[in-house]
């Protein structure tokens, strides 16, 4: 029979044995396998408007506990695929730093354990300093608005509502919405008639969230608007 001290120290050795991992591993015992969220990633900063010719574009991957390695991938307008430097500023977030070098629209893409993050691949719009910089003549407080989508989210539907812009005069329409897990990336945009515009968008968590809507630099009336789910 064995003395509780031998049975202690047996417990102790084998606990050693199961929590040791080396390349002599008799395959008895295996590491535990990290499992990857990635859609708890967060992408910080990431341009949203036009950038210029060799101008510096940063922007911040927060992993909220991820486990595993990040990778990004810049595809520019030729289709060239360059891996991107990052760099740790602390456990949690990763700064990337990225300077085109022609004009065009560079892909990034963005992954965590080779699983690509939704929403990639984020879009970069470059343009020449030199570019013409058109001018609209609009007014954004003739939008008008129409639907339940700014006023209730439906978890796991589509949302919707109609953008009127044809009193408003000639612009571009922005829509953005963003919750506790960051900007959505799941909205569509689809024109019905001349300035008027059915959007859609899916949402999967509850909360709290802030819609924004604009004609060209504007703000529609109303916007942004706080939208909660049901």
């Amino acid at each position: 029979m064995f003395k509780t001290s031998s049975v202690i120290q047996l417990a102790r050795n084998s606990d050693a044995l199961s929590s040791k991992s080396d390349g002599n591993d008799d395959g008895f015992h295996s590491k535990p396998i990290d499992l990857t969220d990635v859609e708890r990633i967060q992408v910080l900063n990431f341009p949203t408007e036009t950038v210029s010719v060799d101008s510096e574009v940063n922007f911040v991957l927060k992993k909220n506990g991820v486990k595993g390695d990040l990778e990004v991938l810049v595809q520019c307008p030729t289709g060239t695929k360059t891996s991107t430097p990052i760099q740790y500023l602390d456990h949690e977030r990763v700064s990337v730093t990225i300077r085109p070098r022609s004009k065009g629209v560079y892909k990034v893409h963005i992954k965590c354990n080779s699983v690509e993050l939704p929403g990639s691949p984020y879009l970069i719009v470059v343009t020449d300093k030199r570019d013409f910089t058109p001018v609209f003549n609009s007014d954004a407080s003739k939008v008008t608005l129409r639907g339940d989508g700014v006023e209730r989210i439906s978890l796991h539907s589509s949302n919707e509502f109609i953008v009127d812009g044809s009193e408003a005069g000639c612009n571009i329409l922005f829509v953005g919405i963003c919750g506790p897990r960051g900007p959505s990336e799941e909205i569509s945009i689809k024109k019905i008639s001349k300035n008027s515009y059915k959007v859609s968008y899916f949402i999967k968590d509850t909360g709290e969230y802030v819609l924004a809507v604009k004609w060209g630099e504007e703000h529609v009336p109303g916007s942004p608007f706080l939208v909660l789910t049901n």
